[in-house]
């Protein structure tokens, strides 16, 4: 295994979140555990400019990731909102709609 695949990866989840393909970012997840643990434990220095690189990748796709997590969040919050003003009401939540919440 090369650290050139670890800079691969690193693009690869890049373009899976920008894609908003969670389930296949969870299953480049395995390959990247997989990827690291294979890699040789020590680095050289022309491998420096990869790990960098990959690096750097990595911490724009936390960003982005953070950025859908905020999202996300708020699209929950909102449908909490109307849950209350539903029960406010009286009308009981179908038992459906609270399995998937």
């Amino acid at each position: 295994m090369s650290y050139e695949r670890l800079a691969e990866l690193a693009l690869r989840e890049e373009q899976l979140v920008d894609g908003e393909r969670w389930d296949d970012l969870v299953l480049l997840q395995a390959e990247r555990a997989e990827t690291i643990a294979a890699l040789p434990s020590t680095a050289t220095l022309a491998d420096l400019p990869l790990l960098e690189g990959a690096l750097l990748r990595s911490r724009a796709t936390e960003r982005a990731l953070g950025v859908e997590l905020a999202r996300i969040g708020g699209q929950l919050a909102a449908v909490r909102k109307g849950r209350r003003a539903i029960f406010a009401y009286g009308v009981e939540p179908d038992a459906r709609l609270e399995a998937r919440a």
